[in-house]
């Protein structure tokens, strides 16, 4: 399973200015075809309360599991500027994976989960993710990075 097969470049999104999560959700969601949006948005914003999803170094990994979401689905924003999740190391935030999945792929939940984790535990994709300089850009570097680790 790779991370390209739930994230498409038109879910990339490059340079987004937002002051806060909510901000954030809403933004990235809005390229979403849903009825169901502000629900999807209150759970991310749920979930944040309850634990933080800042995994450290800049990225968070928010996401959740509703009845209205159709299908998993990855979405990657990188912020013009960071902003606050109470990620572990105090450090703000700038790069941000988005998974959603409906409840009956909670196992490929977990999957994508452990590969983003995985995936964010070599700093080089940090690397090149804070050196891309358009969304194609950062496209690229998720997918050929993610499939240098695949398994």
């Amino acid at each position: 399973m790779k991370l390209s097969d739930f994230l498409s470049e038109t879910n990339v999104f490059f340079d987004i200015e937002v002051n806060n999560q909510s901000e954030l959700f809403h933004i990235i969601l809005s390229h979403i075809p849903s009825e169901h949006r502000e629900n999807i948005i209150d759970d991310l914003l749920v979930r944040e309360k309850k634990c933080s999803t800042g995994i450290g170094h800049g990225i968070a990994v928010p996401h959740t599991t509703n009845d209205n979401i159709e299908h998993t689905l990855v979405l990657f924003a990188k912020l013009k500027h960071a902003i606050d999740f109470y990620s572990y190391d105090s450090e703000p935030v700038d790069k941000v994976f988005v998974l959603l999945s409906p409840n009956r792929e909670s196992s490929i939940h977990l999957s994508l989960l452990a590969r983003m984790a995985r995936l964010f535990s070599h700093t080089f994709i940090a690397h090149q993710l804070n050196h891309s300089t358009d969304t194609h850009s950062l496209y690229q570097a998720l997918v050929q990075e993610d499939c240098s680790h695949i398994g």
